[in-house]
Order: structure tokens, then sequence, then C-alpha cells
């Protein structure tokens, strides 16, 4: 929440949660914030946010792709919500690499994990970026790395990050 303070850039804040119990969560942090801008939350309703299209200049989404019934479906509306030239920062655990005792190991607790755990599962999240390069009219550049994140399961160590820019005309231009 530290983003939200001190001098920025931001002029409003747009958040979409899937997961309603971290709603709560959302609002405790943000309450004592004294912010110069409009801080709005919203759930999904079926991969789809309502929101106009080409309304914002950042999507910015951690630990969402594992947990949504339709990740494609996902992709497509940040696509549809996100400006030419606006950039998508992403954050997600993701599947062990095929053949490796983890990626059996998840594969196979899979069906408890995603009850327990709200919906999540361990997908083959860069497969879904590799197809998000070619989303919409003109694509994005996508951008990440593999990395083991310093997390207390081994099972959800596996992670990627990076960033896509919707090609076009750069946000801000008309």
């Amino acid at each position: 929440m530290e983003c939200f303070e001190g001098k920025t850039s931001i002029t409003s804040y747009t958040g979409i949660e899937p997961n309603i119990f971290l709603h709560e969560v959302f609002r405790n942090k943000t309450a004592h914030l004294s912010l110069p801008f409009p801080l709005e939350l919203k759930t999904l309703e079926g991969e789809h946010s309502g929101l106009p299209d080409e309304k914002f200049d950042t999507v910015v989404f951690t630990h969402v792709l594992c947990s949504v019934h339709n990740a494609t479906q996902v992709l497509a509306e940040v696509d549809r919500v996100l400006k030419p030239g606006g950039r998508v920062f992403f954050l997600e655990h993701i599947a062990s690499p095929p053949g490796s005792w983890m990626r059996f190991f998840q594969k196979t607790i899979e069906p408890i994990w995603s009850i327990a755990l709200d919906g999540c599962k361990f997908p083959d999240t860069h497969l879904l970026l590799e197809r998000f390069k070619n989303q919409g009219k003109e694509g994005f550049e996508v951008m990440y790395h593999f990395f083991d994140a310093p997390m207390p399961l081994a099972i959800v160590k596996p992670h990627l990050m990076g960033h896509a820019v919707k090609k076009g005309r750069e946000a801000g231009e008309q």
C-alpha cells in the first residue's frame, strides 16, 4: 500500500479482485490512507469487469491467473480496458516444468488445493502470455522471467514476473 502514499502520478485507482474474501483485507489496509485520488474496488463477473473500453493506462495483477475460471478471457478483458501503449505488470505463481517431481506433486494435489484455496491452480501461465502477444488488433510486447519466490511452501515457489505493453499509439497520445 506504500505505492499509494507520497508523491504519485496516480489519478484514480480501480481494483478488480476476483476473490471476494480479500475485499475486506483491502479495505482495512487502505482505510487509514488519505489519498489525492479515488479508490474503487470491484469484482469480476464471469471474467468481465463491466468497465469502459481503453480506460486504463496501467494494469497490475498478482496471483490472479491461477484462480480465475478462464484466464484467456481475463487477458482479453485486460486488452479491452487498456489504452494502446498501456502497460501490464504481473506476478504469478506457476506450474513447475513438465516432467519434474514438483509438477507431478502440484498436479496431484491440485483438485484439493483448488477447493481449499478458492480456485487456485498451478497453470502454465507462460503459455497464456505467449498467446497474449497476439491479443487484440495490435498485440502486446511481452517480457517475463521465471524465478523461485521466497515462499514458505516449495509447491508455490515457481513464479513468473514481467510486463507487457499494448501495441498501438503511446499511452496519453490522442
